[in-house]
């Protein structure tokens, strides 16, 4: 699976990172092809490219660290230790920044390069700091900002029925398909030739400096230009855990608005814009200006091609719904998808092939979510099962969206189950008046004796009195479905 790429215009390549490999491919553009391998660390999940296109910087997700690159040789130099398990860089003149499950890591890369020629032995080591230590040295926080994959995908013209054919709506790709396969690993081909078509860097440039100006537009509280992005349209975000109904619910706002969600661009409809960790920690200065950067993105790709309505299926979103409703305020909705956690566990163990009783098989995201809203409860979150971790994030989650003040009228939430297909009827008034839903028919699960003991009972029921606190009903929570 491709996560990450960069593009070297200089040298007409692009650099490629699989996620289930341990590898970065590079392709010349002009054969068309693989011209070579080079070994990196467990699971690449980002790559990024310094100015003079001499050294690429590969993130590794499974093994902590930052493989640096010689890109004249294509063969690897040195690592640099990071947090754990390290997801999308940004690379910014002589900084690198890497955000972790538990913060994130700077590294003084002019620094590290005297270092190298000099061969001081400490390469290994991490240069970096906490949030704290960054915003006590200076007043100046490192924002470097960049393009969300989804918006090179709109401007390389990308074509999304395609895309949504390869992944479908859950977002999953076509494991064994061959051509999906193919499809995947021909991306960012695609993706380089659209952007070098006849027009495409001017599209590229309009495209950027229109982001830019929405962006100073919110910083500079220019509130008739803001709005003419955010309430000239209605927005309907598809929240929830995953394996909670959010497929089904995004695919019934679309049929009753009349969308065809197929010819909007994947990525931005589906789980990709503003990057889940960005939404996650909205709050930490650090991402702020990144965030904002992606959500104009997704802002002016809203503007530009979408009718009255646009439906955006974001798991993250529930997490930054306070963010959200201060971009959008009365013309955002916010459809809330509930499961019980033995139930959405098991169905989302079962299509990631994780094997529910071992240790530490939980998406990277997770840990910095949980561990500062349980402080003191958990000792150690690696030494958990994916059982244990994933009810930690169900409550989590789903606790957060109900924090006091948090646009309430505009958040509705719908239970897995026989509710789901009134759920469109029921909440939105808008779109096609003759629409009837399509039948839900969940699909049958066993679960095991973990998720009928008493300790996951008392979390459902904690939740649900929750919930009942902040106004809402969600009693059919409790049936396993």
């Amino acid at each position: 699976m491709v996560v990450g790429f960069a593009i070297l215009v200089g040298r007409d390549w692009v650099l490629v990172s699989g996620f289930d490999a341990c590898f970065v491919a590079v392709i010349d553009i002009a054969l068309g092809r693989v011209i070579k391998v080079i070994p990196v660390q467990d699971r690449p999940y980002d790559v990024a490219v310094n100015d003079d296109e001499t050294r690429a910087y590969v993130c590794c997700h499974d093994s902590d660290e930052v493989v640096v690159v010689d890109l004249d040789r294509c063969t690897p130099l040195y690592s640099l230790s990071t947090g754990p398990q390290p997801v999308d860089i940004t690379l910014n003149s002589d900084e690198l920044l890497v955000p972790h499950t538990e913060g994130f890591d700077r590294f003084d890369l002019k620094r590290i390069e005297e270092a190298f020629l000099q061969d001081q032995g400490f390469l290994t080591k991490s240069f970096s700091c906490s949030a704290e230590a960054c915003l006590a040295e200076e007043d100046h926080l490192p924002v470097p900002l960049k393009l969300n994959l989804a918006a090179l995908h709109y401007i390389a013209g990308v074509d999304p029925k395609v895309r949504w054919k390869a992944w479908g709506t859950r977002g999953q790709h076509l494991e064994g398909v061959p051509w999906a396969v193919e499809r995947e690993r021909k991306e960012p081909y695609f993706i380089t030739r659209g952007l070098n078509r006849r027009g495409g860097k001017e599209a590229l440039d309009e495209y950027r400096e229109e982001c830019k100006t929405l962006m100073h537009a919110f910083l500079t509280g220019q509130r008739e230009v803001t709005e003419q992005y955010t309430h000239t349209k209605r927005f309907f975000f598809v929240c929830g855990i995953m394996r909670s109904g959010g497929t089904y619910l995004f695919k019934e706002l679309n049929r009753k608005l009349e969308i065809d969600y197929t010819q909007r661009n994947f990525l931005m409809s589906h789980d990709s814009i503003p990057q889940f960790h960005l939404m996650a920690h909205h709050n930490n200065p650090i991402f702020q200006m990144p965030l904002l950067y992606e959500m104009c993105q997704f802002l002016v790709w809203a503007k530009r091609e979408c009718g009255d309505y646009v439906v955006q299926k974001r798991i993250a979103a529930s997490l930054a719904i306070p963010y959200l409703h201060a971009i959008f305020g009365e013309a955002a909705d916010y459809f809330i998808t509930l499961r019980h956690p033995g139930m959405a566990a098991t169905s989302f163990a079962e299509m990631e092939h994780i094997t529910e009783d071992a240790q530490a098989q939980s998406p990277a995201g997770w840990k910095s979510i949980v561990m500062p809203q349980m402080k003191g409860q958990i000792e150690c979150w690696d030494g958990l099962t994916y059982r244990e971790q994933f009810l930690y994030f169900w409550q989590v989650y789903y606790k957060q969206i109900i924090r006091p003040g948090v646009a309430k009228a505009r958040i509705h939430p719908v239970v897995y189950g026989d509710e789901m297909a009134q759920a469109v009827n029921r909440f939105c008034p808008y779109g096609c008046a003759d629409y009837q839903p399509s039948a839900f028919k969940p699909r049958e699960k066993t679960i095991d004796d973990f998720w009928q003991s008493d300790a996951v009972t008392h979390a459902v029921e904690d939740m649900i009195q929750c919930w009942s606190d902040g106004g809402y009903a969600i009693n059919a929570l409790m049936t396993p479905v």
